[in-house]
Formats: structure tokens, C-alpha cells, sequence
């Protein structure tokens, strides 16, 4: 995803449909990592927003 993929109407909207067929959630958050050159805090910070949590079993859907 790249910023001009976002979508502010008052509400943000992600809009990205290059690789919507795959549906792996995990290349999207990296491509996002990727584009956008995180290290490891906003790394932390993405998927702490993404999954509510950042340690790998939250990750995996495990506890």
C-alpha cells in the first residue's frame, strides 16, 4: 500500500486491489513496512494497530 492508496473522508479508507487475489495479510503489512522504509518501532507500532497487540502469538492467532 502506498499513501496514495488512503482515503480521508473523515474516516481513513485503505484502497488496494494490486494483489487483492492473494488475500495474505502478512505481504500487505510488509509492502506497507517496505514502501515506507519502518525499522523496528513503527514496525512494532503497524502491527500493534493491526492485530491490537505486537507479540508474535497475536501474530500467529494463537495465545
Amino acid at each position: 500500500m502506498l499513501n496514495a492508496n488512503f482515503l480521508d473522508d473523515g474516516q481513513v479508507r485503505i484502497l488496494d486491489w494490486e494483489y487483492a487475489g492473494m488475500g495474505d495479510c502478512f505481504f500487505d503489512l510488509a509492502n506497507f513496512s517496505v514502501n515506507h522504509n519502518f525499522g523496528d518501532e513503527p514496525d512494532r507500532l503497524l502491527l500493534q494497530a493491526y492485530f491490537g497487540e505486537a507479540t508474535p502469538p497475536a501474530w500467529l492467532g494463537s495465545n
